[in-house]
């Protein structure tokens, strides 16, 4: 139902955006060609539908204020017509009216407005809160970020005008150049809101502050190189082009320069003031009731006798793991199906055993599954699963067909029934058909899943052609951090500061695998490397990835975003950087974390000798910053390249 109301707001914004196109055009009278207007058409169509997307206008978000939303819309007729006047400057799209495109956004935005205000007012009188269907809730602009987003937008025009001058020697923009400052602060935008340079100039560290700026710098100059080239717009003066972009910069530097002076400043003259430290929310532990419940009748003779009358191997397998001798058979729950409802119905917080029979490869939606048999279940309670095992369909191929042939029908099928259901669109498309029939599941993804809604793994065995899993209820579902299921993986890591920052890489483990640490921790202890010991949760391409580097390509857009830095201790997990020394753990948080370990210019060979490694690296910074990093890179760049040294 959401989904469908998203697609109803998404086609009354498209229909009220088109009938104030043509309002307008019948509105101003005299036109041009109509070749002209259909061009225009067509470009603010296609405007729309990149900002739409870009704003995720599909998705729903809670609009707090009536004035939230209307600032929501203001910002995107600006965006689109910002983007009409750029595209028709740089394609030569003429013979228009600028009174039409003005107008049509113009009114575009009042419309719409009227429109979310009358849904605002009518919503409010049933309820005190409103939600609005449009797009995800943002992140709050801070007052800083808009003082200098507007700050640096004046300066860019400064720096145009001073520049002009020194070339032209006058202010008023000659003929060739009165469309630079259109172009220039069309890239000044989009470098501005990729490099997240406002955002990042509250900094203390000087050289943290400055180098979104200079990045910036560099994307702006290689974008407008491009522009200029692909569009043949050789009449610009280059001067004029890159020496405003130049000054900007240096405009930029000095105010960035002048403002950590005066916050130094400002903490010298009040000592009491202390940093902000942004906690997160954490997994924890349930609290278990220490009084035995009584027992009436024991589950042992009903799961004997009747459950499992036929499943006597099973029977003894769970008696082995689990006491079923305190358990009262008034809190056993044992079913064979694959739909939700048959759980849902079932009361809260009422059973100590809940079994399905059902293999989980048949059910659609997992996690609500798994979540649901949480809440039937008391604290400390059993659930027991069962999942069909991955060697089954390939030894059955292996059994019915010559080997080249099973081999292509199961490369196929890994295709379709693994592969498929990890991508975005087409996963839409293996769920709309399969109905999440017959899916694979590898036994890391399942525990992962276990562990992301609050179970704790007891242990699992085979048994004929199934893997059974006992897990029991002691945590809560996690809430921190959303799992990583698609080829692209957002991993949470302990940054600058000790803030929170999420890394980007391919995947090369299994999905839901970064709930897995302390379980894989517990089980396996860490390797002489410091890596985990016979890690499970690592895929077979994942090993050919991580040999090659490969897998740390998406890490390029941390670094241009500010994240990290080209040389650094690595970003680490909260599990991992617990395992640190404190006194390390001071000194990792502050400095910035980098795409190459220091680590990789010693070659440390345990765990002990990488915790040394990166504190003689940090201690060494300490003294001499830029020369520290230039030996360590150096050294780390030959181990790399002619060692052949690679991530694990």
């Amino acid at each position: 139902m959401l989904q469908n109301k998203n697609s109803r707001l998404l086609v009354s914004d498209y229909l009220i955006l088109n009938a104030c196109f043509l309002f307008m055009h019948q509105l101003s009278g005299v036109h041009g060609p109509w070749r002209s207007y259909g061009k225009l058409w067509l470009m603010i169509n296609v405007i729309w539908a990149a900002v739409s997307v870009w704003n995720k206008k599909n998705e729903h978000w809670r609009c707090q204020s009536l004035v939230g939303c209307m600032r929501f819309i203001g910002v995107n007729a600006l965006y689109m017509l910002y983007a009409t006047a750029v595209i028709a400057v740089l394609l030569g799209v003429t013979g228009f009216s600028r009174f039409h495109v003005i107008g049509t956004y113009l009114l575009y935005f009042l419309v719409l407005s009227l429109t979310v205000t009358i849904v605002f007012i009518l919503k409010r009188k049933a309820s005190d809160s409103l939600t609005v269907t449009y797009r995800p809730q943002t992140r709050p602009f801070a007052r800083h970020w808009l003082e200098l987003f507007f700050i640096d937008l004046f300066l860019l025009g400064i720096s145009y005008f001073v520049v002009h001058y020194f070339k032209y020697g006058t202010i008023i923009p000659v003929d060739n150049a009165k469309d630079v400052p259109l172009i220039l602060s069309a890239v000044w935008l989009i470098t501005s809101l990729f490099t997240d340079k406002f955002k990042k100039a509250q900094d203390r560290n000087v050289f943290y502050a400055a180098s979104p700026f200079v990045k910036s710098y560099i994307i702006g100059s290689a974008l407008m190189s491009v522009v200029v080239y692909a569009l043949r717009l050789f009449r610009y003066s280059r001067t004029l082009v890159f020496g405003s972009l130049l000054l900007l910069l240096l405009f930029e530097l000095a105010i960035v320069l002048l403002r950590i002076i005066q916050r130094d400043k400002d903490r010298r003259e009040d000592i009491e003031t202390i940093d902000d430290v942004k906690r997160f929310i954490k997994q924890h532990e349930l609290p278990v009731d220490e009084e035995e419940e009584k027992v009436e009748e024991a589950a042992e003779s009903v799961l004997r006798e009747n459950y499992l009358k036929d499943q006597q191997e099973l029977f003894q397998y769970l008696q082995s793991e689990i006491d079923v001798q305190k358990i009262d058979r008034s809190r056993v729950h044992v079913l064979d199906t694959h739909t939700l409802y048959n759980i849902q119905i079932l009361e809260n917080q009422s059973l100590r055993l809940f079994m399905n029979l059902h293999m989980l490869n048949d059910i659609r939606y997992l996690n609500q599954y798994l979540l649901q048999v949480h809440a039937k279940l008391k604290t400390g309670g059993f659930f027991i699963l069962r999942k069909r095992r991955l060697e089954n369909y390939r030894e059955r191929l292996e059994g019915k067909y010559p080997h080249y042939i099973a081999t292509g029908l199961y490369i196929l099928h890994f295709l379709w029934h693994r592969a498929a259901p990890k991508l975005p669109l087409v996963g839409r498309i293996y769920f709309m058909i399969t109905k999440g029939r017959n899916r694979v599941i590898t036994r890391a993804e399942l525990i992962g899943r276990l562990y992301f809604c609050g179970f704790k793994l007891i242990d699992f065995a085979r048994i004929g052609d199934s893997h059974w899993f006992i897990a029991q209820k002691l945590k809560t579902p996690v809430v921190e951090a959303n799992p990583t299921y698609g080829p692209f993986i957002k991993l949470p890591r302990i940054g600058y500061g000790g803030e929170l920052i999420h890394i980007y890489k391919f995947r090369t483990m299994h999905p839901y695998a970064e709930f897995l640490q302390e379980y894989v921790y517990e089980i396996n202890d860490l390797d002489e490397t410091g890596k985990f010991n016979r890690d499970f949760r690592l895929t077979q391409w994942g090993k050919v990835l991580r040999k090659y580097w490969l897998d740390e390509l998406p890490q390029l857009y941390n670094y241009i975003k500010g994240d990290l830095r080209l040389l650094g201790v690595r970003a680490l997990s909260q599990h991992y950087f617990n395992l640190y020394p404190k006194d390390l753990q001071e000194m990792r948080i502050k400095y910035k974390p980098g795409l190459v370990p220091p680590y990789y210019a010693d070659m440390p060979d345990s765990f002990e000798e990488i915790v040394e490694s990166e504190r003689r690296y940090l201690q060494q910074k300490s003294l001499a910053p830029f020369r520290t990093d230039v030996v360590y890179f150096s050294k780390a760049f030959y181990n790399i390249i002619f060692k052949k040294a690679h991530s694990k």
